[in-house]
């Protein structure tokens, strides 16, 4: 596949650091190397005698010695060579990646990092990009200072609508993005489970027409898929565009921070060597590599589980979530039952809801519920273009069940006091 099209004049000038090469040649070389070339500080002046992590499973990781020493120095860009190894055995068995090109992964701290540095590698000024009408607020803060046009696809409770994705990219023809005409769509943004804010998870079907979509308009799919574990269903889950990308037209993004930590800040980039590679160039530019200390740990938790244990792990984190949305539902229905509408998730941390006969939620979230110490988030926090919206974000993910009868009788009496 060619990627010419989609490469802006920054990534294309990026070139790689020798040294930063150098150092991953050292590191990951099956011999020993005398290292006169780095500027790598001597681990005897760290003042770190060993790290000890006890978990709650009872397992007990210990770092020390040769493996403190790694843990302690700057390392490989792409990541930890035994954290990138696993995670890419984790893919080939989660999503076994189907792409008839090369595929790679880097680490990157936090998926949104590797999100970023994904936007600033394809995107240029003024160019647009396809997407729901509601999105992540960081997702939003990254195009911005491109002032990037959003081509609006709606979405209902089964995720982004096809044919309303085909509806958008009728004014361009298949042939158009094979002349590179300016200013046609080169992204597809969607988060396929569990949508922040929408809640929303993409379905099988749809996931299919959407990457034959992006296939006839040459489109790139930048999947942001933070909650893939967090799913409430004990069904099999869909299959991720990863797994639908024969082409290589797929760049991936995971999170640890739904699973692990979110202060951990790892996450990971999975997709076309090409273009992986050049996020990696843009990572030796900027933070080098994600802490090796943390990554040494993930690699430790992760090894000692093993994938089935992980996977179980997983499964423990989104029946706890699951009953927190169903423990929040019970007080949405007692109290806004009536003054709103909202789906129900199937996935992630976040209930949408609609207020019936409010243009604007804004005013009601602001000046209303946060003087009574309540707090939720306005839905055009979540608009590109910060129009008025009747929606509100509810996240259920750290409420206590002592605390949702009260708070959403306070939310109840202020809908009551707006619409007056």
């Amino acid at each position: 596949m060619d990627y010419s099209r989609f490469l802006n004049q920054m990534s294309l000038a990026r070139q790689p650091s020798a040294l930063r090469e150098l150092t991953k040649l050292i590191i990951t070389s099956p011999f020993p190397i005398t290292n006169l070339s780095n500027g790598m500080p001597n681990h005897l002046t760290f003042p770190f005698e060993s790290v000890h992590v006890n978990l709650k499973n009872g397992q007990k990781i210990s770092i020390d010695g040769t493996l403190l020493n790694t843990a302690l120095q700057y390392g490989p860009t792409d990541g930890y060579p035994k954290l990138v190894s696993l995670l890419k055995d984790y893919q080939k068995q989660i999503h076994n990646p189907q792409m008839q090109v090369d595929w790679s992964l880097a680490l990157t701290a936090g998926s949104q990092d590797g999100l970023s540095k994904a936007l600033e590698m394809l995107l240029d000024k003024d160019d647009c990009i396809l997407a729901e009408e509601y999105a992540y607020t960081g997702t939003i803060a990254i195009l911005r200072p491109f002032n990037a046009s959003h081509l609006k696809v709606k979405g209902d409770s089964d995720g982004m609508i096809p044919e309303s994705l085909r509806d958008v990219l009728k004014k361009w023809s298949p042939s158009d993005v094979k002349n590179n005409v300016r200013g046609v769509p080169k992204i597809i943004y969607i988060v396929p489970n569990g949508g922040n804010p929408v809640g929303t998870s993409t379905s099988v079907k749809r996931r299919r027409e959407i990457y034959k979509i992006a296939q006839e308009y040459n489109l790139l799919i930048l999947e942001d898929d933070p909650y893939y574990f967090v799913q409430f269903h004990e069904l099999e889950k869909a299959p991720s565009f990863l797994s639908l990308d024969t082409d290589g037209r797929v760049l991936r993004f995971d999170s640890f921070s739904k699973i692990l930590s979110a202060g951990i800040r790892v996450g990971f980039v999975t997709g076309p060597q090409p273009l992986v590679h050049r996020i990696i160039l843009h990572l030796q530019a900027s933070q080098m590599h994600v802490s090796s200390l943390i990554q040494v740990i993930v690699h430790e938790f992760l090894a000692g589980l093993t994938l089935d244990g992980f996977l179980k792990h997983t499964k423990q984190v989104a029946l706890f979530y699951k009953s927190q949305r169903d423990m929040t539902l019970k007080y949405v229905e007692k109290w806004l039952t009536g003054l709103a509408e909202w789906n129900v998730p199937e996935c992630g941390m976040f209930l949408w809801v609609k207020v019936l006969g409010l243009q604007d939620t804004s005013n009601l979230i602001t000046n209303r519920c946060l003087p009574r110490r309540i707090a939720f988030l306005h839905g055009r926090a979540f608009t590109f273009d910060d129009h008025p919206t009747p929606y509100l974000r509810i996240s259920y993910s750290l409420i206590r069940e002592e605390e949702l009868d009260m708070a959403f009788k306070i939310l109840a009496e202020a809908i009551q006091e707006e619409l007056q």
